[in-house]
């Protein structure tokens, strides 16, 4: 008799499976992530140089007062053909920094006794100066010095420019 014979009977959840919860969770994390590298991935800038020097795309580093503040991402020729674009990616907190009177220098480029960190640089390779500006309008095209400057934007003190007709 199929009178006699028991009902089998369906529950519907609003939930799918549990087994579905562990993709999603990933999911889930995989898109925190994403988003996070998003916002951190710093600040990106090119810099114009008139020589490479030995400076490599991922290895070359950017140096504030000696701590990495970020890293040689590409070079590519300039459109003028006789030139560098070096394509920088820096740190997040080097935006308020980035401005018409920030500097970039080549730190090694010219290795000479009178200066350390060019002589480390031969054993260590080149590395990339920066020094933030002060004022200014934001900037994210720089031109590169051959050397590191004298004085950097924000150095307090007094210039004097002296002027004689004879050396001595």
């Amino acid at each position: 008799d199929q009178t006699d014979a028991p009902e089998t009977g369906r529950r519907r959840t609003i939930w799918p499976n549990l087994v579905w919860g562990i993709p999603l969770a990933a999911l889930v994390i995989v898109g925190y992530l994403g988003v996070r590298a998003l916002l951190n991935r710093g600040e990106v800038v090119t810099v114009t140089f008139t020589r490479a020097a030995g400076a490599k795309a991922g290895v070359t580093k950017v140096l504030y007062q000696g701590v990495e503040a970020g890293q040689l991402t590409k070079i590519e020729p300039n459109a003028d053909g006789r030139r560098l674009d070096f394509h920088l990616r820096l740190v997040p907190a080097a935006k308020s920094g980035l401005n018409t009177n920030a500097r970039f220098w080549l730190i090694g480029a010219n290795p000479n006794f009178s200066d350390l960190s060019s002589l480390e640089a031969v054993v260590s390779g080149i590395a990339i100066g920066y020094a933030p500006g002060e004022g200014g309008e934001p900037e994210d095209q720089f031109e590169g010095l051959d050397q590191a400057p004298l004085i950097l934007p924000g150095d307090k003190g007094t210039r004097y420019l002296l002027d004689a007709h004879a050396l001595n």
